[in-house]
């Protein structure tokens, strides 16, 4: 399977990224998870509601899926996974990526703050 997108990005930008799996008989169907949400439909690409499912040149079936990321201003890194999902198979393949957001100049006050917010510090004694 393969996932497609960027791994670096500006806060405000919208992202796509795609992915397809490799050849499933039955068909497999796609979850995606960005960050520690499920993603639903709200978050997939326009004209892109469902699941693509095409026949291979190999026997089996491809399926692809494109969602969309929003980056806000309190985003450090996010993740995101596409999970391949064959019930009738009990088999579940992923792949991910690691999303690093960067700071324009005029919000990296904002964005160094939001990032010592995700610091802790541990006192010993």
């Amino acid at each position: 399977m393969t996932l497609s997108g960027p791994t670096e990005a500006r806060v405000g930008e919208m992202l796509a990224y795609e992915c397809a799996t490799g050849n499933s008989n039955p068909p497999a169907t796609i979850q995606w998870v960005v960050g520690n949400r499920t993603s639903g439909l709200e978050d997939r690409e326009p004209g892109w509601e469902t699941d693509r499912t095409e026949a291979s040149p190999d026997g089996g079936w491809v399926t692809r899926s494109r969602i969309r990321v929003a980056l806000g201003p309190d985003d450090r890194k996010k993740m995101v996974v596409c999970r391949a999902v064959n019930s009738e198979l009990n088999d579940v393949k992923s792949d991910s990526k690691i999303l690093s957001v960067i700071c324009e100049l005029q919000t990296r006050k904002k964005c160094r703050m939001s990032h010592k917010k995700m610091r802790t510090t541990v006192k010993v004694g």
